[in-house]
């Protein structure tokens, strides 16, 4: 409002009309303040910061939200996390993720659930604090644990689907490099799927190793049915690892 629109008015008028200007103004702003918070809010809610998905619609037919499992939920830089830096002899902090990634399979999603296919549900491993003990260290050609042991998998207690025991590892390979595996899996217990709790991988299969010396890696993986271009992601972070592999050391099941 300008001093034109208030001359030759009342006192009184002029003071109500001021008050009444700025408070339409202050009312402007707060709407503007408050469009980009809802913006911010709908991207969080949409996974697209990497948070975890929630079904919105939901809140409107009065049900409870439930959460989009094949996005995975980021690790805290303050909890002090620690990814592989391919350019030095150290963990390093991540810059962002490395390699691309695949979802797991829509019909696995709730599998976690007690009761949706076992029990107990399949576990997931949601903190970097459950899974930094599956994560292995490779390096100068040779793959140890989180404990500094050298991997071996001969006593493995990992079964393919006719129930024969296999002397394998299950692995899992995330954005960034890092690679996690297990000696002990069962359908519907412990399963690729553990490893991320359910989000994107950038590779997946099954490893064969002694004394450190990986003997073969497979991308058998039900829950992510990885295309080469994973295998080849992981074989990538292998070689800058110094592991050397034969092609029969290698089984791809994918096709493209």
């Amino acid at each position: 409002m300008g001093p034109d629109e208030l001359s030759g008015k009342p006192l009184p008028h002029v003071v109500e009309q001021m008050v009444a200007s700025t408070a339409r103004s202050m009312e402007s702003v707060a709407d503007a303040a408050a469009g980009r918070f809802r913006k911010f809010g709908d991207t969080l809610d949409l996974g697209e910061s990497h948070a975890a998905g929630v079904d919105r619609s939901s809140f409107s037919r009065g049900e409870t939200p439930t959460l989009d499992l094949r996005r995975s939920i980021p690790d805290n830089e303050a909890e002090g996390v620690d990814y592989w830096d391919p350019d030095s002899d150290a963990w390093g902090e991540s810059s962002g993720g490395r390699f691309d990634t695949v979802d797991m399979g829509d019909g696995h999603i709730g599998e976690d659930i007690p009761g949706r296919v076992s029990d107990t549900g399949v576990r997931y491993l949601r903190t970097e604090a459950e899974r930094r003990p599956f994560r292995l260290d490779i390096r100068d050609g040779l793959v140890r644990d989180a404990n500094g042991n050298l991997f071996d998998t001969t006593n493995a207690n990992v079964r393919d689907a006719l129930g024969r025991r296999l002397r394998r590892a299950i692995f899992v390979m995330d954005e960034h490099g890092n690679i996690y595996a297990s000696l002990f899996a069962k359908r519907h217990v412990f399963q690729h799927s553990s490893f991320l709790a359910g989000g994107p991988v950038a590779g997946a299969g099954e490893l064969e190793v002694v004394n450190g010396e990986i003997r073969l890696i497979t991308d058998q993986s039900g829950h992510y049915l990885p295309t080469q271009h994973l295998m080849r992601q992981v074989l990538t972070r292998l070689e800058e690892s110094e592991v050397r592999l034969r092609p029969d050391q290698v089984r791809m099941l994918a096709t493209e």
